[in-house]
């Protein structure tokens, strides 16, 4: 489909989407992250290496307290290990982008396009509140880069001031948008199905060396001049009816997570003295108790739950911060009860003793977190 602002369109029933190019040059010229990968494929291989020689440690180890016999078993379950990494491998899709196809896009982001997709089930023609905010974006690019970079570094920010997250992937500082250079990049630009006020939400997916597992994405609302940052998971209450209006709207929210952060008790208490709603879901649908959990900062989750945060509030998904904290358990493959003394127990912690420091200090923040809310009262209503 040819569309006069959209240019040349085709439809994915895969993503149920249109797809094709915006020329946004600002926006492209961030759209090679260089640095981050070549830093992540070092990391990943000394990580690998760590955890090899921490596995032959371990083979050592287990040989010399079974007996010979033990080399049977480990070659065993090595072989296992290799065929269930080979049949994985055949599962993964062969509909890989070709070199041309890879040189083709390169050379496209060089001119200065950005890849476009527009949410539209069942082939439907675009809505004219996508067309409207796409003539926005086109028109007013630098003011909405502005704002949408100011948005990025937020989410830097909030990633770099997790002391536990910062070292398990060897973040680097940075104290600008500008410094931050080859570090993120931006994907491409949605246009939701969702509008406020006669404009289609913008989503800009970005890749990021400080945000990899659950995807980065900045949301910008045209109508309200305004964006927020998360992740994929997010999207849905970043877009829907009920979506932030923008930060301003999350003011008294923030700097009561701000003040909790920071351990400013005093702030605090005059926030929950102002009306904040300390064990009820905030405008991102979370409880302050289990954002603290998930973020794994002891001493935060300690003190709202002297502030008297219930540990058995519900967020808007119906979890609880115990909920919060088991997820990050299975996600880490850690133990969510006391280490036992049982062959598995002992083999885990042998790894984390000699595998990763930083993994060992998770497990160890996870532990205190998880005795904190074993202990904690529910308040009195």
């Amino acid at each position: 489909m040819h569309e006069e602002l959209f240019g040349e369109l085709t439809y994915s029933r895969e993503s149920e989407s249109w797809h094709g190019w915006a020329h946004l040059p600002r926006f492209a010229s961030f759209s090679n992250a260089t640095q981050a990968p070549r830093a992540r494929e070092k990391d990943s291989a000394e990580r690998r290496q760590e955890l090899e020689r921490a596995l032959k440690a371990i083979e050592e180890k287990m040989t010399g307290s079974v007996g010979p016999g033990m080399d049977k078993v480990l070659a065993d379950l090595e072989a296992e290990v290799e065929n269930a990494a080979t049949n994985a491998a055949k599962q993964i899709p062969t509909d890989t982008p070709s070199e041309h196809e890879v040189s083709a896009e390169v050379a496209r982001r060089q001119e200065g396009y950005l890849r476009l997709e527009l949410h539209a089930p069942l082939e439907e023609p675009p809505l004219t509140e996508q067309h409207d905010a796409l003539r926005f974006l086109l028109e007013q690019e630098d003011q909405v880069l502005a704002v949408v970079l100011n948005t990025v570094f937020e989410s830097f920010q909030a990633a770099y001031s997790q002391e536990y997250w910062r070292n398990l992937i060897r973040l680097q500082p940075a104290d600008s948008i500008e410094a931050l250079r080859g570090r993120f990049s931006f994907e491409n630009v949605r246009i939701s199905r969702s509008e406020r006020n006669g404009l289609a939400f913008l989503i800009f997916d970005l890749d990021s060396d400080w945000q990899d597992e659950h995807g980065l994405i900045a949301v910008f609302n045209p109508s309200a001049g305004a964006a927020l940052w998360g992740c994929l998971d997010d999207l849905d209450d970043l877009t829907g009816p009920d979506a932030p209006q923008g930060h301003e709207s999350l003011a008294g929210e923030d700097a009561f997570f701000e003040a909790i952060r920071v351990l400013d008790e005093t702030e605090a208490r005059t926030l929950l003295d102002q009306g904040i709603d300390l064990n009820a879901p905030t405008g991102w649908g979370d409880t302050y108790l289990g954002s603290v959990v998930e973020l794994l900062e002891v001493d935060a989750v300690r003190l709202l739950l002297k502030l008297g945060a219930d540990p058995h509030a519900k967020d808007a998904s119906g979890k609880t911060p115990q909920d919060r904290l088991n997820g990050l358990y299975d996600e880490f493959g850690f133990d969510k009860e006391e280490s036992k003394d049982t062959f598995t127990g002992k083999l885990l912690k042998l790894l984390q003793g000699r595998a990763s420091q930083p993994m060992a200090e998770m497990k160890d923040r996870m532990d205190k977190i998880r005795d904190l809310l074993k202990t904690a009262k529910t308040p009195k209503r």
